[in-house]
């Protein structure tokens, strides 16, 4: 049997705040990627198909994803 799938919920400022960070052109690849992985959640992507999207190992995927459940955006981000 698998985990149950979590989901999140983004408000629209939020949401419309992380597609503004995957397409700034000054900010950290780093940051855009941790935006994009919570695009993805929000959207019911799975942490696999999300690492393979963007490129990470899962493990990373899950910490972004921590933070962003410990501390909201701001904390996922930066």
């Amino acid at each position: 049997m698998g985990r149950k799938s979590s989901f999140i919920k983004l408000t629209n400022v939020d949401r419309e705040y992380l597609e503004l960070q995957t397409r700034a052109r000054t900010i950290q690849a780093q940051t855009a990627n941790r935006a994009r992985i919570i695009l993805l959640k929000a959207e019911g992507e799975s942490i696999d198909a999300i690492a393979d999207k963007v490129g990470m190992y899962r493990k990373s995927v899950m910490f972004c994803l921590n933070k962003f459940k410990e501390g909201g955006v701001e904390n996922a981000l930066f």
